[in-house]
């Protein structure tokens, strides 16, 4: 990221209280997790039918969205979730990581690798 290179890599990252997960692995899991507990603890019973015609749509993701918008669990979800607690993801500009580097105080500990602050910051 900081190389004289500029090629960028589209990635996710997850910062999950002080734990940061950027592995692909951990990202899929921690997703998994997530959304798979929220439908379990709506302890719902139910049989559905998607009831959208998704032919037309090309896009999987659009399809997987239209298709599933009306399903018992995503509207349940929808009624107890408040818009504040809405899981979001953010786009994270190369300046703004800049920002928080150049921000880095290396009088506080570190817990990466043991790498003292001045090291991580300066590198």
């Amino acid at each position: 990221m900081l190389s004289d290179n500029n090629k960028t890599k589209n990635t996710i990252t997850l910062v999950k209280g002080k734990d940061i997960l950027t592995e692909s692995n951990e990202v899929a899991e921690e997703f998994k997790n997530e959304f798979s507990n929220a439908v379990k603890n709506l302890e719902m019973d139910y049989v559905w039918e998607p009831t959208s015609d998704i032919s037309s749509i090309k896009d999987p993701i659009d399809k997987v969205i239209e298709k599933y918008k009306d399903h018992p669990s995503i509207l349940k979800i929808n009624e107890h979730v408040k818009i504040e607690q809405r899981f979001g993801i953010e786009k994270v500009s190369e300046q703004k990581i800049l920002d928080l580097i150049a921000d880095f105080d290396t009088k506080k500990a570190t817990t990466f690798n043991n790498i003292p602050g001045k090291f991580l910051k300066d590198y």
